[in-house]
């Protein structure tokens, strides 16, 4: 027993005098832990004074305190003051609080991430949109958040909904994810952006070029992640939200978070209602077709140590009522549609390290999406609706998704080494009775690797490729290479190539849909997409305590093979088609200035189309360019403490082309302006009012400088962009305990 106690307490002695301090480094204001924080160690013990030690924290704040004794250490990150303070050598753990001093600072970003860190340290050139603009902006969802913004084009329809475009790449090949987990139910090969809530959005991560060797299939053009709210707090809190829009726009939503010991708890729900528009007033049959939404959220997490875990669910409804026209000759009854979307989504993470530099981030999800139409005839003298008797005017088509993705990373591999394993299954499967054998599932498993180099402080080689298994197709090997030098914290030079690859989905392969205004059959003989992008940009940049500027130039190139595209095969029935290859090419300019009161962003683009189809002497091989100049402007008001923002986007002329009875032909979109005013304003710690106005130049759509009758709606020579000037207002009321 004596031995036992001795040998005991000899341990603990050395675990005293030989421990480590661990070192965590916080934000002051958000308490967020910050990566990749350079830290320098002086041992204050009297025999190395002289010698130090530098280190940068790991992706979760931390990092050892090297030295034994007593030790002064410097803590330097941009965009924040230099952290000092000693360590006398006997903590256990010390908690170090970084202060930001200048006017522009980065925030952390994930997406694609080896390492969570600031946007100025990653080697892709990400855009962040946080909580505070997209509460500016009065966004609704992420087509309203994305409307204005640079290098993005919005497209809409009444039953299929908006689909965005980035650099001249269509919505069918933008990754569109939330957490990391990919949504599912895509319409025509694109998902309906303005069904993606964004009550409970932190922040919206985009990335503009190809991460098909990171997120496999559909980003070819693009990622777009959407980052939720985390349901940590300190213990209560609450808030509640508001808008009113004056087009007929009616929404509500409260949010409730709980946190004890290591649980937290949040519930999240609301509803949208829209009445619709026409620009003729007591139009039954409306160009913007009324629609409901009702959405709630559920978040439980649970921390221990070093492993966190969460699960999510969301649920989404829809009802969308397209009223038909009366019909002759006593104008007594029409024909409608309603249409019901439900999709619900279950999350289950799993994150945390194995050892100061390995980190571990799993996450298995659940996807399951229904569309269901159904067809009416409604007496208008009695009011009455009929469902008609016809199999062809009913339908419903479910979309379920099982998903797992797991990644492995070390940062701190060796001194200039870091790298990401990991891999990741979709297992989609589609039913319905317009699907092709009334039941199709496709399988996309693949492995990846990325892998950073840093030869020095200044140069990034970040390499990284993809190994992909489809059911359907054979995929090839996706690489890609990433280059990013810092000739100074002022002057930074980024450069990409990567491949692509888009296997169709189950939609554009197997799905027939058909109603009033649409006829479109899938194509099971479709070749999937293939791809080769570059990019390039600079950004010089000044930042200090008194003003940012900044100027960021960039140029792009991106061509896909097999580009899948919607053509007219006979009458009114059109189908997916191979049509051949497709090019973009172009650039922009960005300039932010930012002071205190006052910020400015402009950016000017310029885009390049190259449509042609194999051996179609119809269109003509050469580059159509699109200019695109956006603008946004806050102004911070001190005397009211209140905020002015402006956000302006002028859409120049852009060609485009369709397939006609196996013929390219092409139009041309005429140019238009888009911009809103918005006043912002804290009242009582507790409420945050945003009132304006959104579309000032009254924009409702624009028209094709060709009549043709080639569209899917049938003879339709104009594209609806939104419904006319509206006022608005939005209340947030935020409760914290």
């Amino acid at each position: 027993m004596k031995l036992f106690f001795c040998i005991l307490s000899f341990c603990l002695i050395f675990e005293v005098a030989f421990a480590s301090t661990k070192i965590i480094i916080k934000d002051k204001n958000t308490k967020h832990t910050l990566s990749n924080v350079t830290v320098h160690f002086i041992a204050l013990d009297g025999k190395s004074k002289d010698s130090v030690v530098v280190l940068r924290s790991n992706k979760s704040g931390e990092l050892i305190n090297p030295c034994k004794a007593k030790t002064l250490l410097f803590c330097r990150y941009i965009g924040y003051n230099e952290a000092r303070d000693t360590l006398l050598g006997n903590e256990k753990e010390k908690i170090i609080y970084m202060s930001q001093t200048a006017i522009k600072t980065d925030e952390v970003i994930v997406t694609g991430q080896i390492v969570p860190g600031s946007s100025q340290q990653s080697v892709y050139d990400i855009k962040t949109i946080n909580e505070a603009k997209i509460f500016e902006k009065a966004s609704v969802n992420l087509r309203d958040l994305l409307m204005t913004e640079a290098n993005m084009k919005i497209s809409n329809d009444g039953i299929l909904g908006s689909d965005i475009s980035i650099n001249g790449i269509s919505g069918s090949n933008i990754k569109l994810l939330i957490d990391g987990v990919p949504v599912i139910g895509r319409l025509n090969g694109i998902i309906d952006i303005s069904q993606i809530n964004l009550n409970n959005i932190q922040k919206v991560e985009i990335v503009e070029g190809p991460m098909s060797s990171m997120f496999g299939t559909d980003a070819l053009g693009g990622v777009i992640n959407l980052i939720t709210k985390d349901a940590n707090c300190e213990r209560f809190e609450f808030d509640a939200g508001s808008l009113i829009e004056s087009v007929g726009t009616y929404n509500f939503d409260g949010a409730l978070r709980y946190s004890v010991d290591n649980f937290n708890f949040m519930f999240n729900g609301g509803r949208n209602l829209f009445r619709g528009f026409d620009k003729v007033e007591n139009k039954r049959n409306v160009q913007w077709n009324p629609k409901e939404q009702y959405f709630g959220d559920f978040q439980g997490s649970y921390t221990y140590n070093d492993m966190r875990i969460k699960y999510t669910s969301t649920y989404f409804n829809e009802f969308i009522w397209n009223k038909g026209a009366l019909s002759a000759p006593y104008f007594e009854s029409a024909i409608d549609d309603k249409y019901f979307t439900n999709r619900w989504s279950n999350s289950l993470f799993l994150n945390g390290k194995i050892s100061k530099s390995m980190f571990y981030d799993v996450v298995t999800a659940y996807s399951w999406y229904e569309r269901q139409r159904n067809t009416f005839y409604k007496d208008m003298v009695t009011l009455k609706e009929t469902l008609i008797n016809d199999p062809a005017q009913q339908d419903t088509s479910v979309f379920t998704n099982y998903m797992i993705r797991s990644t492995f990373s070390d940062d701190d591999l060796t001194s200039y080494l870091k790298y990401q394993a990991g891999f990741e299954v979709n297992n989609e499967i589609a039913k319905g009775k317009k699907i092709l054998d009334e039941k199709k599932d496709l399988l996309d498993a693949a492995a990846f690797m990325s892998l950073s180099i840093n030869p020095n402080s200044s140069v990034i080689i970040q390499p990284s490729v993809r190994f992909i298994y489809n059911s359907e197709y054979e995929a090839p090997i996706v690489p890609a290479l990433n280059l990013k030098i810092a000739f100074d914290k002022d002057l930074i030079f980024r450069a990409s190539y990567a491949k692509g690859f888009r296997a169709p989905s189950l939609r554009e392969l197997y799905l027939l849909f058909v109603d009033i205004n649409h006829n479109i059959q899938g194509n099971p003989d479709l070749r999937a997409e293939k791809s080769d992008s570059y990019n390039a940009g600079i950004i010089l940049q000044s930042n200090n305590e008194n003003y940012y500027a900044k100027i960021e130039p960039k140029i792009f190139y991106n061509k896909i093979t097999d580009l899948i595209t919607l053509a007219n095969i006979d009458g009114s029935l059109y189908q997916n088609v191979n049509i051949g290859d497709y090019e973009t090419a172009g650039g922009n300019i960005t300039l932010q200035y930012m002071r205190r009161s006052i910020s400015l962003t402009s950016t000017f683009s310029y885009t390049g189309r190259l449509n042609y189809a194999k051996n179609d002497s119809n269109v003509t091989n050469k580059y159509n360019f699109t200019p695109e100049v956006n603008l946004i402007a806050d102004y911070l008001i001190d005397f009211i403490d209140a905020k002015i923002s402006l956000f302006y986007k002028y859409s120049g002329k852009e060609p485009n082309f369709r397939l006609l009875n196996n013929e390219a032909v092409e139009f041309f979109i005429e140019d238009y302006s888009m911009m809103d005013l918005t006043l912002s304003k804290m009242i009582f710690d507790k409420f945050t009012i945003a009132a304006g106005v959104k579309n000032i130049f009254d924009v409702i759509d624009i028209q094709s400088t060709q009549a043709s009758s080639s569209g899917v709606h049938g003879g339709a020579t104009s594209f609806p962009v939104g419904w006319g000037r509206t006022f608005f207002v939005k209340l947030n009321w935020k409760v914290i305990e």
